[in-house]
C-alpha cells in the first residue's frame, strides 16, 4: 500500500486518545498529514474484555471509517505491532486495499496466532506458573495456516462519522 505508514499514535501526533472523539481527532490528524490509511490497533476505547481497532482510509476523495471489537488477552506479547504492520501490508496487497477485508483478515490472524501463542505459553510454563517472555514468544510457525487462510471471527462495522 502505498502512504500506508505504522506509526505509534502518540509520538507521532502528540495526541493521547482518551474517547472516540480523540481517536477521530487522530485519525483525521494522519489523513491532514497526507497518509491515506491509517489503522488505531487496539486502542483503549473497548472495555477490560474487549479492545477496539479503528481504522479511516481516502481514496481518490473518499473516505470510509471501520472499527472492529476483539477480546483483550491476560499477556503482553512482544512482536504483536510489527507483526499487525506485516499482516496488514499484506492483507492489503491482497484485497487490493480493501480495508475492511485487510483489517478483518489481519485481526483475524492476529487473534489466531496469539490464542495459539498463549495456550503454549501456558502449556510451557506449567499450572500456576508465571508466563515469562520466552514463554510468549509468538508462535508463527505454528499458525502457518492460519496466516494463510485466518477463519472469520472478527468483523470490522462502518463507523459513522
Amino acid at each position: 500500500m502505498d502512504d500506508m505508514r505504522c506509526l505509534s499514535t502518540r509520538l507521532l501526533s502528540g495526541q493521547k486518545i482518551k474517547g472516540k472523539g480523540d481517536a477521530a481527532a487522530v485519525l483525521e490528524w494522519f489523513h491532514e498529514q497526507g497518509v491515506k490509511t491509517v489503522v488505531l490497533s487496539s486502542t483503549d476505547l473497548g472495555t477490560q474484555e474487549e479492545l477496539v481497532v479503528l481504522a479511516s482510509s481516502i481514496t481518490n476523495g473518499s473516505k470510509e471509517k471501520f472499527n472492529a471489537h476483539i477480546p483483550r488477552l491476560p499477556a503482553n506479547f512482544t512482536g504483536t505491532g510489527d507483526l499487525f504492520a506485516a499482516l496488514l501490508l499484506a492483507w492489503s496487497h491482497h484485497t487490493n486495499n480493501n480495508l475492511k477485508r485487510s483489517v478483518e483478515a489481519t485481526l483475524n490472524t492476529m487473534q489466531a496466532i496469539l490464542h495459539r501463542t498463549l495456550a503454549r505459553a501456558r502449556e510451557e510454563a506449567g499450572p500456576g506458573q508465571p508466563l515469562t517472555v520466552r514463554h510468549l514468544e509468538l508462535k508463527l510457525v505454528q499458525s502457518l495456516e492460519d496466516i494463510r487462510s485466518p477463519a472469520s471471527k472478527v468483523t470490522a462495522s462502518p463507523l459513522l462519522s
